[in-house]
């Protein structure tokens, strides 16, 4: 396995050990401080829980499949992981909006709010961390998966700060602390909602496998057809879009007696050609035997 594997899952490990680790104390705090805006943390600290557990479950996976092995829809796993944080955020909105308007029609003043702030502050400099770290293993590879956690960590860690600024504010303001905890809250359930659509559109698009826009189809085949010395016609074009990577096969018909090194020269020119056409696209070039197959295109 490769070592970008293994980083981005000892890093998910120690993902899941802080979720746990923060969930248990913002829900004592919470508890403690009887505020809307902690609990709104606890919350979301709790729902994104079980969206960790599982991208760690799904980098298992990954890192056990067999050298060699093709495992058609492990990507897709990869994307499934992303988007499971979407319904769980909606969740934690509707008990946001359930406790938002209880405390409007009963206030209550924000109280022992110490231990509170020190837990924000703590986990606030852990989210930092750990988006510094996954925008690092971005990086590297793209990954959903990673990405996913990358949106995630970057959003709590704002949502860390602004509720620190929040219910300091709210313990200093006395009575009228109890409308500024839920003006906190809702700014949370707000990028809460942001964070959810941003992740059900990318992970929903990459679930969905597209055909190549046409004009990028007309640029590959001007780029093939311009170059020269070609080993061999092109038998077939297979092209297909997976949320914003493009995954591009061509089939080259060739002598079964062509030296490998010409052949991954050609090889070589093919993938350029393609690039400049569709730059960032992942190009295979696949040699077939002329003799036996008969040229076609599709």
């Amino acid at each position: 396995m490769s070592s970008t594997e293994h980083n981005r899952h000892r890093t998910l490990v120690v993902m899941v050990w802080c979720e746990s680790v923060a969930f248990v104390c913002t829900l004592a705090a919470a508890w403690v401080a009887n505020s809307l805006t902690l609990w709104a943390n606890c919350l979301r600290v709790g729902l994104e829980l079980p969206a960790s557990f599982f991208a760690l479950y799904v980098s298992a996976r990954i890192l056990r499949r067999q050298v060699g092995k093709f495992e058609y829809g492990l990507g897709k796993w990869e994307n499934l992981a992303s988007l499971v944080n979407v319904p769980l955020m909606f969740v934690g909105l509707v008990f946001l909006a359930i406790r938002a308007v209880q405390s409007l029609f009963d206030p209550r003043p924000v109280e022992h709010t110490g231990f509170g702030l020190v837990v924000l502050l703590v986990f606030a400099c852990v989210n930092v961390a750990l988006a510094m770290r996954f925008r690092g293993l971005l990086r590297t590879e793209w990954s959903p998966l990673i990405h996913a956690q990358y949106v995630m960590y970057r959003n709590a860690a704002c949502a860390s700060f602004f509720s620190i600024a929040t219910l300091g504010v709210a313990a200093l303001a006395g009575s009228a602390g109890a409308y500024l905890d839920i003006v906190g809250a809702l700014a949370m359930a707000a990028l809460i909602v942001q964070s959810a659509l941003l992740l059900l559109r990318q992970s929903l698009s990459a679930l969905l496998d597209e055909a190549v826009e046409e004009s990028i189809r007309i640029r590959i085949d001007k780029e093939l057809s311009v170059s020269g010395d070609l080993s061999g016609p092109v038998r077939r074009i297979r092209s297909r879009h997976s949320g914003n990577r493009i995954f591009v096969d061509v089939e080259v018909l060739c002598d079964s007696a062509l030296p490998v090194g010409d052949f991954l020269r050609q090889a070589g020119k093919i993938r350029a050609g393609i690039l400049r056409a569709a730059p960032g696209a992942e190009v295979t070039v696949i040699p077939c035997d002329g003799a036996v197959l008969t040229p076609g295109r599709s």
